[in-house]
């Protein structure tokens, strides 16, 4: 099977009320910038729409991929960050596998959701919605839409990034940065920001497109001697 990679362009280093105007003929004058402006702002996010659904419908159309990413935890109440590196695998619309340099694991079927956390040699299990696991690029650009109070972050030359908003109410994370690259459509960085304060950021180092998945990709094993913990995860709500 004929697989396509691309390299992310992010590399691993990590008022006062307004007064009226006293001139009536200036009025027409300002009405036909505001006019402007508005069509201006409502065509940049369709336009931001548009680009979301052709990232998102790009990993949908993939029968696999692969993504080395970086990723940085930044904890507030802490005021500490922790770096690690990583491989996801994935099979749309549902699978994912995550492997940690450290040896941490992350598997979801879908509606279950395997951790294992080698720092504390302890082994998760718990049902989850498919929706909630972070990771996936286009189950996350399908449930956040543009925000009209524009992007945040700066994105690399000819790259755009995208600032997003949940869906439905009140979600975590509350808002995301998503940058895209504009030469391959692939993702390069993802932030995610919780109300908490704390931040998970994701960059993507390079992506491969119908990738082939080892047997058992998507199973997990809890490790000999690790502790079964079953029902919530960490600091799910």
């Amino acid at each position: 099977m004929m697989m396509r990679t691309t390299t992310g362009s992010i590399g691993r280093t990590p008022t006062p009320g307004a007064r009226v105007a006293a001139c009536s003929a200036l009025l027409p004058v300002a009405c036909a910038a505001l006019l402007v402006s508005a069509s201006a702002h409502a065509g940049a996010l369709e336009d931001a729409g548009l680009l979301a659904e052709r990232t998102a419908s790009l990993y949908e159309r993939s029968s696999s991929y692969r993504i080395e990413f970086i990723q940085e935890s930044y904890w507030a109440l802490a005021d500490s960050t922790i770096v690690s590196g990583g491989v996801l695998l994935a099979e749309p619309p549902t699978n994912i596998s995550i492997e940690y340099e450290d040896g941490g694991r992350v598997v979801s079927t879908g509606d279950s959701i395997w951790v294992f956390v080698p720092q504390t040699n302890q082994f998760y299990s718990a049902a989850v919605d498919s929706a909630d696991v972070s990771l996936d690029l286009a189950a996350l650009l399908r449930r956040y839409s543009p925000d009209p109070s524009g992007p945040f972050g700066e994105a690399p030359p000819g790259s755009r990034t995208l600032r997003l908003k949940p869906d439905d109410g009140f979600v975590e994370p509350e808002q995301l940065a998503v940058t895209i690259d504009g030469n391959t459509g692939t993702v390069t960085l993802v932030c995610a920001r919780s109300t908490s304060g704390d931040t998970m950021t994701y960059r993507m180092i390079a992506t491969t497109f119908d990738a082939p998945l080892p047997e058992g990709t998507f199973s997990a094993r809890r490790p000999s001697g690790a502790e079964l913990v079953r029902g919530q995860l960490p600091g799910a709500p």
